[in-house]
């Protein structure tokens, strides 16, 4: 019996060390994958932290945008010459009529040009009011206390900003496109290249002047240039065909009954063969 007792006790003590055994391996186990769930934590809390440092880095390094449009500041006065409090500004296009006027012009809160603001829209407490648009001509009526009907402001310039290429800033140092024709009463210096189908100046200086078709000279007796139609004048070349190109030139286009023309022969040896 007490034999008995004994081994009963040894299994039972047996088994609970290996109860015990295997209870410590499931701590262990538990206390890992705490330690590595941590661990993983404290990696995407630095992920996200140096994420969102780039993204405010790269937003300070980032360039500002280029203005493109053009702001407009006044204030507005009544008849006494004293500022209206809250009046209303009312921007159209330049060829909007009525009143209020139309179509409306569209404006922005900044020279980015990139939210639309209201229109219509008050002047301040002491009669301010400013407004961003594109460069161009508007039409700006005012209405409000201590103002009879309405005031209509017509070819309001919105000038050009010279730091921005965008559409309606194209006239600047750097390029001007014409639909139409271009008069010039002052002066006018060309450093690149002038390309035109009819060249008609008063007077001009130049360095260098190039001419790929004929060039005639107004006055009694127009000359054509032998050097238009291929001449050299170098002293080695053929020129022949070049000069009887320009004779024949003049006979058909300067008949002798019109006082017939003239043939220009630029300094230099020409050969005859």
């Amino acid at each position: 019996m007490a034999m008995r007792a004994s081994a009963l006790k040894t299994k039972t003590d047996e088994g609970g060390a290996t109860r015990g055994g295997a209870g410590g391996q499931l701590s262990r186990r538990t206390a890992k994958l705490q330690r590595k769930h941590k661990n993983d934590r404290s990696a995407a809390v630095r992920f996200f932290t140096i994420f969102a440092l780039a993204l405010i880095m790269g937003g300070l390094a980032s360039p500002q945008v280029s203005a493109q449009g053009s702001r407009r500041d006044d204030v507005v006065f009544g008849p006494c010459g004293h500022p209206i409090a809250g009046a209303t500004i009312t921007v159209c296009q330049a060829t909007a009529t009525g009143s209020p006027c139309a179509p409306l012009a569209t404006l922005y809160t900044d020279a980015t040009l990139t939210t639309a603001s209201p229109n219509p829209f008050q002047a301040d407490g002491i009669g301010n009011y400013h407004f961003y648009a594109p460069a161009g001509r508007y039409l700006i009526q005012i209405t409000g206390p201590q103002i009879t009907g309405t005031l209509n402001y017509p070819d309001v310039i919105l000038p050009a900003d010279v730091s921005s290429s965008g559409a309606g800033n194209n006239i600047s140092a750097f390029g001007l496109t014409l639909g139409g024709n271009l008069t010039e009463a002052g002066n006018a210096t060309v450093s690149g290249t002038l390309t035109t189908t009819n060249f008609n100046p008063g007077a001009f200086t130049r360095s260098t002047l190039s001419v790929l078709g004929n060039k005639t000279v107004t006055g009694p007796r127009p000359r054509v240039d032998v050097t238009a139609f291929g001449a050299k004048g170098d002293g080695v070349t053929d020129d022949t065909a070049a000069i009887q190109a320009a004779i024949t030139a003049v006979c058909n286009s300067y008949p002798h009954a019109n006082g017939s023309g003239g043939i220009f022969f630029p300094p230099g040896v020409y050969v005859l063969a």
